[in-house]
């Protein structure tokens, strides 16, 4: 245990320079070439700007260019370059040499421990505050589409993996990520997503660090959003207290208000976070003009509707100290760069839709919800927008209240009600200050208002609204300023007082509001009537309109604090792999092959496994989404193994090399993300293997639900089983939900309801039947969900659920008592 900790202390401090070497000095030294008449905290703000945006994307898009990956010799190879040009640069001087002590001018040493100290409570408060999306599990993690976009980004090369840290077997997992180069080097299909902006953003931390890497870019994101809402603040005339108070209460509230750790939102309030500091500075240099039209393109790539902050960042730049003429130039230039940053976008558009300002998930087809909606005689697919596209205000059946009161009621549980009264009275003195006020309800109003607008959101995509909170950190260091001026204490505490009690006050009163149910996405056959507000959905109201003066507390954890530590142990330099036939060889069980989307034509793999101990009949088995394995028991000492995928379809040729006198385990894994696996054929020598079985678990409802297992392993050792459920459902009807098996997760509580360690399947509202899963898996508890509405959403606050606990034999009876509601 010991030795493990050293390890982990030595990978932090791999961790800390190397991240300081690729991405803050990078950025140092853009940010002084752009903007050399900044210092103190403002330097440190346009540094770890440009290093978490400005570099990467524009390594990303050169990587696009030539058709090679973003990994980890590119990313450190670049930074050594950049970094090699600003220390020739600062040694040089103007026109002379410099001492070592002077090639850092604008920098000091107090706001280096300042920020060094405020990086550790933010990694602490990460570590054991927040959901995990994985929970520790590699298979689980890497099946999520950000994740899936950024290791292809990393990795294009058959024979060479990336090595994540998988938090439950303490062991690295090397992926194979292969494919095609054509359409933005092959990415455009992945990107069909429209995530493309977070995949320089992530990568450079996962090349270098692996599983460390995702931990290591939320750190940095809350880092940098911290930094600039303090800088806005101060910029505004509120004192360092004031300012560190209201930066603190965002990172910590805007997090809860994420939900979960590895959230493309966060960067997007990051770059948000920037752009408002910027506006709110009287005066903008040229190279603050060029960042900020990078930075405005770069977060449409982020996020599509950051779209809305343009008009905000527009008049921004216009509206700034200088001539009429000064000011259309500077304007001119902002608009161009932020266009040429957002064409790379607009052109995977194309290339996907043939539209480059089309967006997938507004098609009928798309799998998202799409809804028709109606305005001014004109009839439009777009996701369900509230009145007035609709005749009345209506709400989505799970929730109690539309999507522009149930946002601000969450706003206040998440950040608390206190702060929104002092949100009030910080807003109240900027009304003689209109620039600003401008600036900051541009900043504020379209994006809130459109995402107010929208109707049959998840827990989980109300995230998508956090960019446009970022100017409530701003109102906040205003109203706590106000208060603490001794001139007028007394008379600002009285007004926060009355404001916090009208804050309450409604938020009490929307309890007893009701509004109709939109049916537009509810099957007809299902729902003759509306479907009434059941005890889940009004115990969603409850707490929404309660008293909460303070920010929600965290759900203290360790699960992923314990993994996250595993991963900085494995984040320093790592053993090289053996060699067979000119090919690495993977240990048996620790290779997984990711594939994502179709792609027109075949992926090839070639690679070796070395040989590892066989299974035991006790052994437990690992499921995950869409995790397919192949296991063989041969006697070798290693195996070459050829692969070819095309359109889920896997042509897997074995070789074996070297005679064992014993049978050894081969294992590895399939990972595809889209589509699923359909065909598997696994030949020896170009010729059919003995006594090989394939064995099929998981839903039949959808084909992505369905999971393979191929081997010549007995019975006894590798096997599935059948269960069958029966289901009390109480009062209230039932019609569809999911089966969520896991691993070490509290399921009585939705914040860490995670799958890890498990996988999830179908159910279609059955009070009685079966399902098949492998014998001795891994998970230890099954959750069954039950979603009233058949409208796909993921698990949520109100919805009812019942737990059984594992394991999970042949022949058991799963008893479930749909009475507990998240």
């Amino acid at each position: 245990m010991q030795t493990a900790s050293k390890v982990a202390v030595f990978g932090i401090l791999i961790i800390v320079l190397g991240w300081t070497w690729t991405q803050y000095l990078p950025g140092y030294f853009l940010s002084r070439a752009l903007v050399p008449g900044l210092t103190g905290y403002a330097r440190h703000g346009l540094a770890l700007v440009c290093g978490f945006s400005t570099v990467p994307l524009v390594v990303f898009l050169v990587t696009v260019w030539l058709g090679i990956p973003m990994d980890a010799p590119l990313v450190l190879g670049t930074a050594t370059v950049i970094n090699g040009l600003g220390l020739a640069g600062a040694v040089r001087g103007a026109g002379g040499l410099r001492p070592l002590g002077e090639l850092f001018p604008d920098v000091q040493w107090r706001e280096l421990v300042a920020l060094a100290l405020a990086s550790l409570a933010i990694g602490v408060y990460v570590l054991f505050g927040l959901r995990s999306l994985d929970g520790g599990d590699v298979f689980s993690t890497v099946h999520h589409c950000l994740y899936v976009i950024v290791m292809h980004t990393i990795g294009n090369d058959p024979t060479h993996s990336i090595p994540l840290y998988d938090g439950i077997t303490d062991q690295p997992i090397h992926y194979l990520v292969q494919h095609p180069t054509v359409n933005f080097n092959g990415l455009a299909s992945l990107f069909y997503e429209q995530r493309l902006g977070n995949a320089p953003i992530l990568a450079p931390s996962v090349a270098l660090f692996g599983t460390a890497g995702w931990y290591l870019t939320t750190v940095s994101a809350s880092l940098v959003a911290g930094l600039c809402c303090w800088l806005a603040a101060r910029e505004l005339g509120a004192r360092p207290a004031a300012s560190t108070f209201a930066a603190a209460l965002f990172v910590y509230g805007t997090h809860v208000f994420l939900a979960y750790f590895v959230n493309e939102n966060l960067y997007a309030v990051a770059l948000v976070a920037f752009l408002l500091w910027l506006a709110v500075r009287p005066r903008m240099e040229w190279g603050l003009v060029v960042l900020v039209g990078i930075t405005a393109g770069h977060l449409v790539g982020v996020r599509y509707t950051s779209s809305l902050f343009w008009p905000a960042i527009a008049l921004a730049v216009y509206w700034q100290q200088g001539s009429n003429r000064d000011r259309v130039l500077r304007f001119s230039v902002a608009l161009c760069l932020a266009v040429a940053a957002v064409a790379p976008w607009l052109y995977v558009n194309y290339i996907m839709l043939g539209n480059p300002i089309d967006h997938p998930k507004i098609h009928a087809e798309s799998t998202g919800r799409v809804a028709m909606n109606s305005i001014l005689g004109m009839t439009f697919p777009f996701r369900p927008l509230n009145w007035p596209f609709t005749e009345s205000v209506v709400r989505t059946a799970w929730s109690p209240l539309p999507s522009f009161v149930w946002i601000p009621l969450w706003v206040g549980l998440c950040f608390g009600q206190l702060a929104l009264a002092l949100a009030i009275l910080g807003l109240r003195d900027l009304l003689a200050r209109r620039r600003v006020l401008v600036l900051v309800l541009l900043f504020a109003g379209p994006h809130c208002l459109a995402m107010g607008l929208i109707e049959w959101l998840d827990w989980e995509q109300i995230t998508y609204a956090a960019p446009g909170l970022v100017p409530l950190a701003v109102l906040w260091a205003l109203g706590l300023e106000s208060i603490l001026d001794p001139d007028r204490r007394r008379r600002q505490l009285v007004l926060c007082l009355v404001l916090l009690l009208a804050v309450v006050g409604l938020s009490r009163s929307a309890r007893g509001l009701e509004f109709p149910v939109d049916r537009r996405l509810l099957v007809a056959e299902d729902w003759q009537e509306p479907p009434p507000m059941d005890v889940g959905t009004r115990s969603v109201g409850t707490r929404l309109t309660s008293l909460a003066l303070l920010p929600r507390l965290p759900v203290l954890r360790t699960t992923f604090a314990r993994s996250a530590w595993g991963s900085f142990a494995h984040a320093g330099p790592q053993s090289s792999l053996p060699r067979v036939g000119g090919l690495p060889a993977y240990p048996s069980g620790q290779l997984a092959l990711l594939a994502g989307y179709a792609a027109a034509e075949a992926s090839r793999y070639h690679f070796a496994i070395q040989g590892g101990e066989l299974r035991a009949p006790d052994d437990a088995l690992r499921t995950s989404l869409g995790l397919h394995l192949i296991s063989l028991q041969l006697p070798a000492e290693a195996l070459e193994v050829s692969i070819e995928w095309s359109q889920g379809s896997y042509d897997i040729n074995v070789v074996p090399v070297g005679q064992s006198a014993e049978l050894r385990d081969f294992s590895f894994w399939l990972h595809p993300w889209y589509p699923p696996v359909r065909i598997i054929r696994l030949k020896q020598n170009d010729a059919p293997i003995p006594s090989l079985r394939v064995l099929e678990y998981g839903g039949s409802r959808e084909e992505g639900e369905r999971r393979y297992m191929v081997t010549n392993y007995p019975a006894e050792s590798l096997d599935v089983v059948t269960l069958s459920y029966r289901v009390n459902a109480g009062n209230e009807p039932v019609h569809c939900g999911l089966f969520l098996f896991s691993h070490q997760i509290d399921p009585g509580r939705i914040e860490t309801l995670v799958l890890s360690g498990g996988h999830d399947q179908s159910w279609d509202g059955s009070l009685e039947g079966t399902i098949t899963v492998p014998r001795n898996m891994l998970a230890d508890k099954l959750v069954l969900f039950a979603e009233p509405y058949c409208s796909d959403h993921v698990p949520q606050y109100g919805d009812r659920y019942s737990v059984v606990a594992g394991p999970f034999v042949d022949g058991q009876v799963l008893e479930f008592q749909l009475d507990r509601h998240w």
